[in-house]
This record gives structure tokens, C-alpha cells and sequence, in this order.
């Protein structure tokens, strides 16, 4: 979860908030109002 400038608020996997996400494309979009779904390479979650 992110707050509205997609800096990380909540991780379900992690205790590590406060770092931005802004630059993901999906968080991007959904910053810019756009709703949209992806996979965004390179990334592991687990």
C-alpha cells in the first residue's frame, strides 16, 4: 500500500515503509488516476 505520492505505507511481506514506489509503472498509473493491471519484471515480493 502506498499513500497518494506512492511512498509505501504498508507491506505485506515486510516491515520496511517509508521508501517510494513512484517510479513502478503500475503506481505511476494508479498515482496518475489510471487504473491499470501489470507484472513488473525484475521484482520479487516473497
Amino acid at each position: 500500500m502506498t499513500d497518494a505520492a506512492g511512498v509505501v505505507v504498508k507491506r505485506s511481506y515486510s516491515d520496511k515503509r517509508g521508501d517510494s514506489v513512484a517510479n513502478l509503472y503500475t503506481v505511476s498509473e494508479a498515482v496518475a488516476g489510471k487504473t491499470v493491471s501489470a507484472i513488473e519484471p525484475g521484482r520479487s515480493f516473497c
